[in-house]
């Protein structure tokens, strides 16, 4: 039962699929779940940020996104997948020591005012 019909775009989509190794989409699912444990290193610093007034670590965090960012694409250009997929598990081993290290401390980054 075909949805689309023959749909030019369809058909060069599913040879472009058909082209893939097969563990091509595993990468692209760890790719994935690796940048969900960097996305939350993020918000951790910015909450940190927020919390005790320090600013710079909003700098901090958009540098290791930029940084990130740039070698990963960078890396796939100039070498292959595997390199840059390589870099992007090292920047989460990176972003999950920072999370287990906001969470060891947190009491540490929590500024509580009395208001008496």
């Amino acid at each position: 039962y075909k949805v689309f019909g023959n749909l030019p775009m369809i058909s060069s989509l599913k040879s472009t699929f058909d082209s893939f190794s097969w563990y091509m989409p595993f990468i692209g699912a760890g790719q994935r779940m690796m940048t969900i444990v960097i996305q939350i290193a993020f918000s951790v610093l910015i909450m940190a940020a927020f919390l005790n007034k320090k600013y710079y670590l909003i700098f901090i965090a958009f540098l290791f996104h930029l940084i990130i960012d740039f070698t990963a694409v960078y890396l796939n250009l100039k070498t292959s997948i595997f390199w840059s997929e390589l870099l992007v598990a090292l920047f989460t081993a990176i972003s999950a020591t920072i999370i287990i290290y906001f969470y060891k401390n947190y009491k540490n980054f929590i500024v509580v005012k009395s208001r008496c």
